[in-house]
């Protein structure tokens, strides 16, 4: 209020010394301000606006009026004045709401299982997994943020790494007979004391994420979507305990595992701090080629601020 009553008094003066040759009705900008002066007869009115860019448009908000007559003043501010945010298509958004830091690159832990198609987990047709030693470890490297709305939404997309180890109870390992993945027992006389399956993937999300901004901290944030797998490699290994002693085996590394799959991504934090769940809605092999089990996992991840 101070500033814009010492504007307005710098600039009266000028005013009525320059009466005689100016017209009513003046317009002035200075300081992002843009200041009106109409006089009519004895009575000068001088009001000013704030300008603010929104995208290509300049909005002009009245924020003071002052009325002067037979030395008599009146003045007033105004700051009533309420703003609705409407959703905005395209590139013209406030730099306030403009997702500018996404939640996909980071790192992330947790822990990996099987459901069948009704989201029935572990011991799912047949196959029964270690919970606590069967986990998953994720590299986002890569993000990128196109904003497609005022209120902070944005689609996102990136890459990554993925690797799970899933850890198998009951004596039984994954190996491929006649074309075919199955999970079998150890041969007679030895004892699996470790059966696991590893598997390596490139990740490309696909994701809508909303931020909600936060006071002293980062921002509420909530995205889901689509993640792209492209496997880079798989295998069945074991440690198997026999007459012989202990000894590892690798049992097999293409599996019919297939070699693109989709998953279903949900996540979401505060600031750099988040959770999330994965969902596959395809089975981990190919059609008829092995158990029909879907991926799933969940975990907590750290994001860099790329």
């Amino acid at each position: 209020m101070k500033k814009i009553m010492l504007l307005v008094f710098l600039i009266f003066p000028t005013l009525l010394m320059a009466g005689e040759i100016a017209p009513s009705d003046t317009t002035i900008y200075v300081n992002g301000k843009k200041i009106v002066i109409k006089e009519n007869n004895d009575k000068i009115k001088i009001k000013v606006y704030e300008q603010k860019a929104q995208g290509d448009t300049i909005e002009n908000d009245q924020i003071f009026e002052g009325i002067y007559r037979d030395g008599k003043s009146t003045e007033k501010r105004m700051s009533n004045s309420i703003n609705i945010p409407i959703p905005k298509l395209g590139s013209g958004h406030s730099s306030s709401n403009r997702i500018t830091d996404p939640h996909w690159a980071g790192f992330g832990m947790g822990f990996c299982s099987f459901a069948d198609n009704k989201m029935n987990l572990n011991n799912v047709n047949g196959v029964d997994l270690i919970s606590s030693s069967s986990k998953e470890f994720i590299l986002n490297f890569y993000e990128r943020a196109w904003n497609i709305s005022k209120c902070g939404l944005a689609i996102v997309s990136g890459t990554g790494f993925r690797f799970n180890s899933y850890h198998f109870e009951g004596n039984k390992a994954l190996i491929e007979v006649n074309g075919v993945t199955e999970l079998r027992t150890a041969p007679a006389g030895g004892r699996y004391d470790d059966s696991k399956l590893h598997t390596s993937y490139f990740t490309i999300p696909l994701l809508l994420e909303y931020q909600k901004k936060i006071p002293h901290t980062g921002p509420l944030y909530l995205s889901a979507g689509v993640v792209g797998n492209v496997k880079l490699c798989s295998s069945s290994k074991v440690k198997l305990n026999d007459e012989s002693g202990s000894h590892k085996q690798k049992l097999g590394s293409d599996l019919n595992i297939r070699p693109i799959s989709m998953d279903f991504l949900v996540q979401a934090g505060v600031g750099c701090f988040g959770m999330y769940a994965r969902y596959s809605p395809q089975t981990l092999f190919e059609g008829g080629k092995g158990p029909e089990i879907h991926p799933v996992s969940i975990g907590l991840i750290l994001h860099f601020d790329m």
